[in-house]
């Protein structure tokens, strides 16, 4: 005899943790023979219908940027960290690879969805993004910060509106 417990789970993260069933099983290996000794209702809930799908991603080229910024990596960090909260975001995780001497990719997991920073600096230049779920976090804030910190001299960025279609929203920004 196996006691068997199914759970049903709502979505994680961000869209918060509910249950939609719990059922606890008595099976006796005849499937059509099992009893459901307990069933509890599903406590108020935030189901798929309580979240838009759509959300903003900030796609951005950075180049000319200050060498000395760009290439010490702890301070990048730290921009990142301060961009992420700038914005709004839930910072959960981060994870960074170097190359040396003086490259990075850094990817944040965001409660939202993500950030990531991949740097070049041969090329004086990186790549960053933001994509947030949602409409609460913004992007621009996340750009500034990174900008007063690496200074770039050119800037070329584009805000796609993601849902079930994709709005591009191209802008190309000359740093003064």
């Amino acid at each position: 005899m196996v006691f068997w417990v199914k759970t049903l789970l709502g979505l994680l993260g961000s869209r918060g943790a509910s249950l939609s069933a719990f059922d606890i099983i008595f099976e006796t290996g005849d499937r059509s023979a099992n009893t459901a000794v307990a069933q509890l209702p599903a406590p108020p809930s935030t189901l798929e219908a309580d979240y838009e799908f759509s959300g903003r991603h900030l796609v951005a080229s950075y180049s000319g940027c200050d060498m000395a910024a760009l290439t010490d990596l702890p301070c990048l960090m730290d921009a990142m960290h301060r961009a992420v909260t700038a914005s709004g975001a839930t910072l959960l995780n981060a994870v960074e690879h170097h190359f040396p001497p003086h490259g990075l990719t850094a990817v944040m997991l965001l409660s939202e969805s993500h950030a990531s920073i991949h740097t070049y600096p041969e090329h004086a230049a990186c790549f960053v993004d933001l994509f947030t779920c949602g409409s609460t976090c913004k992007a621009e804030a996340f750009d500034q910060v990174l900008r007063e910190y690496l200074q770039p001299r050119h800037i070329t960025q584009r805000i796609l509106l993601r849902h079930h279609e994709i709005q591009d929203e191209a802008v190309r920004i000359k740093a003064a």
